[in-house]
C-alpha cells in the first residue's frame, strides 16, 4: 500500500514492512498481530483517518496508524473477510465507509469509519460470489468483482445500501480498478483466455470496452497515473508473473515484462513508479 513517501507490505507473520520510496530502502519492521499461515490480506487506505485497514490472522481487521504503524483498533465483522474496500464520503452527508467483502456468506458489510461500527449487510445475487472490490465513482459507491461478473453497491443511507447487478459476463472476475482520472474504470476477468476492459462513469447500462485478451491467471490491476494506461500483473506460470500495460483508449496491450514470483499486489504512484510485490 502507497502512503506519501513510504510503502507498506503486510507478511505472514504479523509484520508490516515499511520501505521509503525514495531510497527503495526498508526503513523499519513493526509487529503488528499474530502469524497467519495464509499470510495478512489486503490492506487499504483511509486519508480521512490518516490510517489503514487490513485483514488480519484469524479473520480479525486491524486498523492502524500511519506511518508509525501502531495498532489503533481490532475488531471482527464476519469470519472470512475476503476483501475490503474504502469509499469517500459525501462532505456534509456521509463520512465514509469501510466495507467488507464477508467470502463465508457472501455478503457487503458496511462499517462507519471513525467508530468501526458494523451497520449492516447484504447478500450478493445467488450464485455471483463476491473476490474483489474498487471504489466508485460516486459518494460511497463500491464496485465488486464476482465470479459472474460485477455488482454496484450504492449506500442510501447509514445501515441502508443496495446491491444490484451491473456488469455480466459469466466468467470469474479477477480484478477491478479505478483509474486516476476518476472517469474510467478496468476490470479484468476470465480464464483461457482473460480478458482486460473498461467501462466510463457515464455509461449507466455497464457495457464494457476496449477489451483485449491476456495471458496467465491470478490477475492485479491498477490504474497509471497518465490517465490512459492501466498495469495488470499476472502469474504465467514457472514461478514467474508477467506485468502488462493497458491502453484503456485503444482497447490494446503495450510493453510488457516478465518478473520472477508469484503475483502479490501492485500499486502506481503519483510520479507513474510502479510497485509490484511478487512472492517465491
Amino acid at each position: 500500500m502507497l502512503y506519501p513517501g513510504k510503502l507498506f507490505a503486510a507478511t505472514v507473520d504479523g509484520e508490516i514492512y515499511r520501505f521509503d520510496t525514495e531510497t527503495f530502502q526498508l526503513d523499519e519492521v513493526f509487529k503488528v498481530g499474530n502469524p497467519s499461515p495464509s499470510g495478512w490480506g489486503e490492506m487499504v487506505l483511509s486519508p480521512e483517518e490518516n490510517s489503514a485497514y487490513l485483514i488480519g490472522s484469524m479473520g480479525t481487521i486491524v486498523e492502524i496508524s500511519l506511518p508509525d504503524c501502531q495498532v489503533v483498533n481490532q475488531f471482527n465483522i464476519c469470519v472470512s473477510p475476503v476483501a475490503l474496500g474504502i469509499s469517500a464520503g459525501d462532505p456534509g452527508v456521509s463520512p465514509g465507509y469501510l466495507w467488507v467483502l464477508d467470502g463465508n456468506r457472501n455478503r457487503m458489510h458496511q462499517v462507519k469509519l471513525k467508530n468501526n461500527v458494523n451497520y449492516g449487510s447484504e447478500a450478493f445475487p445467488e450464485g455471483w460470489v463476491g473476490s474483489c472490490m474498487a471504489d466508485g465513482f460516486a459518494p460511497d459507491t463500491v464496485y465488486a468483482g464476482t465470479s459472474y461478473g460485477l455488482v454496484l453497491i450504492s449506500s442510501e443511507s447509514l445501515g441502508s445500501f443496495a446491491v444490484r447487478k451491473y456488469v455480466t459476463t459469466n466468467q470469474n472476475t479477477w480484478d477491478v480498478a479505478r483509474m486516476h482520472d476518476d472517469s474510467t474504470m478496468v476490470v479484468v476477468y476470465g480464464s483461457d483466455p482473460s480478458f482486460v476492459s473498461t467501462f466510463g462513469k457515464a455509461d449507466s447500462t455497464g457495457i464494457l470496452q476496449g477489451t483485449v485478451a491476456i495471458q496467465g491467471q491470478s490477475h492485479i490491476t491498477a490504474g497509471g497515473n497518465d490517465y490512459t494506461h492501466a498495469y495488470v500483473l499476472s502469474n504465467i506460470g514457472d514461478g514467474m508473473s508477467r506485468l502488462s500495460q493497458y491502453n484503456t483508449r485503444s482497447g490494446t496491450i503495450g510493453l510488457q515484462t516478465d518478473i520472477e514470483g508469484y503475483p502479490i499486489d501492485i500499486q502506481i504512484g503519483g510520479t507513474g513508479m510502479i510497485y509490484v510485490l511478487t512472492s517465491k
